[in-house]
């Protein structure tokens, strides 16, 4: 079920509240530094990623993302690597 953002149905405005609300936390996250963002595939391309935004089968059956991509700061990308290494030696 789609998580509902206070005050609004869904549609547009939703997608619209939602990416302003994810562009202000990495902007609060970053304050003061400068962001080093990478794409996740670019460090280690064993990730599968599912990245419902660049396609239709999302709760706003509208594509928002141009491109399934996944990027982040350096240090949570590199903290993802580490693990999905470690699990993949242990199988």
């Amino acid at each position: 079920m789609p998580r509902r953002i206070e005050g609004v149905t869904g549609g547009k405005h939703a997608v619209k509240n939602e990416i302003w609300f994810c562009t202000f936390i990495m902007y609060m996250c970053s304050k003061g530094n400068e962001p080093d963002l990478v794409d996740l595939n670019s460090i280690y391309s064993g990730f599968r990623l599912d990245i419902r935004y660049a396609t239709v089968n999302n709760f706003v059956r509208v594509a928002v993302y141009k491109t399934p991509r996944a990027i982040l700061q350096r240090p949570a990308a590199e903290a993802l690597v580490r693990v999905a290494k470690r699990l993949e030696s242990e199988g």
